[in-house]
């Protein structure tokens, strides 16, 4: 899946739960080393909640 299409899907899930200024730092701060890591939304998604 396409980088890009995989941080607009953890995005939208993580504004679910978080103000969009939350995820916005979320989001440049964790984003590139969970897609390293993992290749699929709820994965990155957890990677970035919980680290």
């Amino acid at each position: 899946m396409k980088v890009e299409i995989l941080r607009k899907r953890v995005e939208a899930k993580l504004l679910k739960y978080n103000n969009a200024s939350e995820v916005e730092k979320m989001m440049n701060e964790k984003f590139e080393q969970a897609s390293r890591l993992y290749n699929n939304t709820k994965s990155i998604f957890e990677f970035i909640v919980t680290h």
